[in-house]
């Protein structure tokens, strides 16, 4: 069932935010504030004339949007061109899934996250402007894919459930690289310290 997953993991991740995070971690109530308006939002539906999209999606395009004016111009200009490069990437990959789909050897949703996470990888560096980006990225290229598909008459809803579950699913892929990131910068630290004190032992 459609957007099952994607309420599952949000539902998860507010009680996750809520219980176990301090209450000291700033923006904390936001966070909290935004997974239950996605979450409330997810089930309307915009429509004007015949191009219909999830009041959800266009939430968090205002979200992201909100979040970026802190950041300096240069960041700025890079966060859009790398937005732009991956919602071109998302594009072409659901036209490529839905014309031709003998060629993908496993399920579109993970080879998608796959291969639009390792696009966001080369072009971004920084964990936070690559998380952003692959969610701005994924809502202009469901836009534009959608835009795509009513120019031949074939009705798409953008920002569906499916699109929502194939986003979330993407988003813990990225996390769970920065996770693996983080994880191996404490290992090669530990080893570090432990070469340095047997270094220092041995001058005694």
């Amino acid at each position: 069932m459609d957007g099952l997953f994607f309420y599952w993991i949000l539902w998860m991740a507010w009680v996750i935010v809520m219980f176990f995070i301090a209450k000291t971690f700033q923006g904390r109530y936001w966070l909290l504030f935004h997974l239950l308006a996605v979450m409330f939002l997810a089930a309307y539906e915009l429509q004007v004339y015949r191009y219909v999209i999830h009041v959800s999606s266009i939430y968090l395009l205002l979200v992201c949007c909100l979040y970026l004016r802190n950041l300096s111009l240069w960041r700025i200009i890079e966060f859009t061109v790398s937005s732009f490069i991956i919602s071109l990437g998302y594009a072409c990959f659901q036209l490529y899934a839905m014309l031709d789909p003998v060629w993908l050897i496993f399920k579109a949703d993970w080879m998608f996250g796959v291969l639009i996470n390792y696009l966001a990888l080369l072009i971004i560096h920084e964990w936070k402007l690559r998380f952003g980006a692959l969610l701005v990225g994924m809502l202009i290229g469901e836009t534009i894919f959608s835009g795509l598909l009513l120019v031949n008459s074939i009705p798409y809803k953008a920002g569906s459930y499916s699109w929502l579950d194939s986003a979330v699913l993407v988003l813990l892929m990225n996390l769970l690289w920065v996770s693996l990131e983080f994880i191996s910068r404490f290992i090669q630290g530990m080893i570090a310290n432990q070469g340095m004190a047997k270094g220092a032992s041995r001058l005694r």
